[in-house]
């Protein structure tokens, strides 16, 4: 630019100069015009070509200039358009620089939406993983739970075959407060006997009383008392031992009743006694079975009841893992459908800064083809300047030419003054 900048002011000189020159010409025209008109006869031939030469020379001169004009105008045009054509490629410039620098920007902020939209993907995938995490053990415990159920299910099948033996001890149970009821009846009897003996003992003591003097019947009443009394030892032994029998079955039935409330298992039909020895050695027997039994249903229902507990309380455990599980799935659920939604509305924006970056581009690209255009019609331009400062080189040699030329006349006219007047 600094160049054609030189060579248009160079130009514009060497006009000034031709405008100058041509006004020489014109003056030294119109002198040669007067001073022909005074010239000698004998040297007629040689002025009148001397004449015809400047004429002619004149008339080469300004029809070269008026065409140096015409060139001189078009190259001022051609400036105009030139100064024009550069105004617009430094605009289009400063537009594809800011261009550029969008283009630039809009990348950076493509590749900060990318990396945060990876970035987004990857807490995404995390979160996916993590429900998934949660979905499997979500499974496991449903699994875990239905195996609880399973067990709840025998356990519960369990209690009701427990219940139904209860049912049956208690059964049993009846039946045996019914024979300790007629053992009481029994007991009664014993008393009413012991008492019909003390009657008697009583009426017996009044006989020996009365008969005291007979010494023989002495002696045998002595003797039947002593029986009597062995008797009524014997039946109050008799009768003793069956009160702590019956107080003991009665507390170890009292001490059952309590125990068997929860309790499982079977017991035996007592088998009826035929005497009351009999019945209440089939009973301590079958008491005492029932105790083995009672505290194996004891043991077994403790350990059914710590299985329960233990199931039950795995069955809790499991539900609020289960809920937990539940609400970990929401809120995963829920963080998914935000992150969905964030992702939507980053791809949006990714798309629609990729199509202002492929706007911007396509803008680019042609601000370039512009660019280039002008770029194009700038050397053409600078073509056409270089072709006119060769034609301007060769102006002023021409010019050059016709200083020397008119030095030439100018010598001749004052070295023959007659000539030229």
């Amino acid at each position: 630019m600094t160049n054609d900048v030189e060579w248009l002011g160079v130009i514009e000189r060497q006009q000034q100069e031709i405008e100058l020159l041509r006004q020489e010409l014109a003056a030294t025209g119109s002198n040669a015009s007067s001073y022909c008109s005074e010239r000698c006869g004998s040297d007629a031939s040689s002025v009148a070509s001397l004449a015809f030469s400047v004429l002619s020379m004149r008339d080469d001169a300004s029809e070269f200039v008026d065409s140096y004009a015409n060139m001189c105008e078009k190259m001022e045009r051609m400036r105009a358009a030139l100064v024009r054509k550069d105004a617009k490629l430094r605009k289009v410039r400063a537009q594809y620089r800011v261009g550029q620098e969008e283009n630039a920007r809009l990348r950076a902020a493509v590749t900060k939406m990318r990396s945060e939209t990876e970035m987004h993907v990857a807490s995404q995938d995390k979160a996916v993983e993590k429900a998934a995490q949660a979905l499997m053990k979500s499974d496991a415990l449903s699994a875990e739970l239905s195996k609880l159920r399973e067990v709840e299910a025998l356990l519960s099948q369990d209690l009701r075959v427990a219940e139904r033996a209860r049912d049956d001890v208690q059964k049993h149970l009846d039946g045996a407060h019914q024979e300790v009821s007629r053992l009481a009846m029994d007991v009664r009897i014993l008393k009413g006997d012991k008492s019909s003996l003390q009657s008697e003992l009583h009426d017996l003591q009044q006989e020996l009383k009365v008969k005291r003097k007979n010494e023989s019947e002495w002696n045998e009443l002595s003797t039947q008392k002593n029986m009597i009394q062995q008797r009524m030892r014997e039946m109050e032994n008799i009768v003793k031992s069956q009160k702590a029998q019956l107080l003991q079955q009665t507390t170890l039935i009292d001490q059952q009743t309590q125990q068997i409330q929860h309790l499982k298992g079977e017991q035996g039909v007592t088998k009826q006694m035929v005497t009351s020895r009999n019945r209440e050695v089939s009973l301590g027997r079958a008491l005492r079975e029932y105790g083995k039994r009672n505290r194996d249903l004891q043991a077994s229902v403790v350990a059914a009841r710590q299985k329960f507990h233990i199931v039950v309380s795995a069955f809790r455990g499991s539900e609020k893992r289960k809920v937990q599980a539940i609400s970990a799935n929401c809120d995963l659920k829920r963080d998914l459908v935000i992150e969905r939604c964030q992702r939507t509305d980053l791809i949006r924006q990714c798309k629609e800064l990729e199509n202002c970056l492929d706007s911007c581009q396509s803008s680019a690209s042609e601000t370039q083809t512009r660019a280039e255009g002008l770029e194009r019609d700038n050397d053409v331009l600078h073509y056409a300047v270089t072709q006119l400062v060769a034609y301007a080189k060769e102006l002023m040699s021409s010019q050059q030419s016709l200083q020397r030329e008119l030095t030439k006349l100018e010598i001749t006219g004052r070295r023959q003054p007659a000539v030229y007047g």
